[in-house]
């Protein structure tokens, strides 16, 4: 890395850790190999047991410009509001999330910050703004999966729509860069919002834009220890068959009822500054848990309230 040390900060990157000494210092090298050296790396973990705590010290005395760490949280580990936290300490122009257990390949900012600049140039720098890009999963190893994270879910990047985005999220926070005035209008990620990613996902396309890069930035690590992760395609359907506790018509209301209650909280965040359409299609949105079964599948096919796949969405519509 040249010169890291003297780099003007454009970008503040959010790692929150929890346990995750196995792969941590794989990922704080590939960040510290980065092309683009004007970051600022801002860590808080959530109370670790094992040796991540004495990792991010090593590495905090031998970067200590270069990498700042906020008192641990001592409470329940919440991934969610540890990023939130993260998210109101950053003050860079331009935000990025990493996970702990994953290896940036070492253009990962540099593409991603050159996107967001010119969407920022074609859309102005008061618009909210959110990229993301493609991933390559990789095993525990670093050995590829598929070196397509969206051809691996069968997901559809472009399905941006306010419409879809309520129901399934395919936007990855490990690949997410937003600008600042999409910091502003986010930050604090509210109790109801079901992840980090998600909440921005959704702030984005109310009130601005989001935006992809069709090529993988990232190994994604997938491993036991996974709090969220990747899932074929076709496995998504099986796993509401699975036996858990919970019957798949279960699961799916209760999906449901989350995506109701961060909808609620996506309106009462933005209602002043929702257009008709959005107004109108949040209102309808928040009805799905409360009313009836026929209304229910009236709204559901009138505003395409669809998922990424076409059989999860017809389970979905019958089920839920």
């Amino acid at each position: 890395m040249s010169n890291p040390a003297s780099a003007k900060v454009t970008v503040d990157i959010l790692l929150a850790t929890y346990n995750g000494g196995r792969y941590l210092e794989q990922q704080l090298e590939s960040v510290l190999r980065q092309s683009h050296t004007g970051w600022r790396l801002l860590i808080r973990d959530d109370g670790s047991a094992d040796e991540t705590a004495a990792i991010l010290q090593k590495y905090k005395k031998k970067y200590k410009n270069k990498i700042k760490i906020f008192a641990a949280n001592k409470l329940k580990p919440d991934l969610k509001k540890n990023f939130s936290f993260l998210l109101q300490q950053a003050a860079a122009p331009y935000v990025m999330f990493c996970d702990q257990d994953d290896v940036w390949y070492r253009g990962k900012i540099a593409v991603t910050l050159n996107k967001i600049k010119r969407l920022e140039k074609k859309y102005g720098s008061g618009t909210p703004v959110l990229v993301h890009t493609d991933l390559e999963v990789v095993d525990a190893a670093l050995h590829t999966v598929n070196r397509s994270f969206v051809h691996y879910q069968k997901l559809d990047y472009t399905k941006t729509a306010l419409n879809y985005l309520l129901m399934q999220n395919n936007v990855t926070g490990c690949t997410v860069m937003i600008n600042k005035a999409l910091r502003k209008k986010a930050a604090p990620i509210p109790q109801g919002a079901l992840m980090h990613d998600h909440w921005l996902a959704l702030a984005a396309v109310l009130l601005g834009r989001i935006a992809f890069v069709n090529r993988a930035t990232v190994n994604y690590r997938q491993h036991n220890a996974n709090i969220i992760g990747a899932k074929r395609g076709r496995d998504f359907i099986g796993y509401f068959f699975s036996g858990s506790g919970f019957s798949f018509r279960q699961r799916i209301k209760k999906n449901i009822s989350a995506a109701v209650l961060q909808a609620g909280a996506l309106f009462r965040c933005y209602q002043k500054h929702l257009n008709e359409e959005q107004y109108c299609l949040l209102k309808s949105f928040l009805m799905m848990k409360q009313t009836g079964f026929f209304r229910k599948r009236y709204l559901f096919i009138k505003h395409r309230f669809f998922l990424q796949h076409p059989l999860r969405t017809l389970v979905y519509f019958l089920f839920m």
